[in-house]
């Protein structure tokens, strides 16, 4: 399996991760529970989405010097 398909696949999940988290969070927010559960709730929702933004940024960061360091090695 080439590399491209790998980063688009995990791409393709971590985005996946996001919008199941975005659901859950507007579940949440519309939701009838206590208000300390419920920013509890959203606080550890929001937790785990900027984790999901932090891996899709450094993991992109990691292919584009991947391939970059693969294209120096070509010249």
């Amino acid at each position: 399996m080439s590399s491209e398909r790998i980063f688009k696949i995990v791409i393709m999940e971590l985005t996946s991760d996001n919008l199941k988290l975005e659901a859950e969070l507007e579940k949440t927010i519309n939701s009838d529970l206590e208000i300390n559960e419920k920013t509890n709730t959203i606080k550890t929702i929001l937790a785990k989405m900027v984790a999901i933004d932090g891996s899709i940024v450094k993991f992109t960061n990691m292919i584009t010097n991947n391939n970059n360091n693969n294209n120096l090695k070509e010249d």
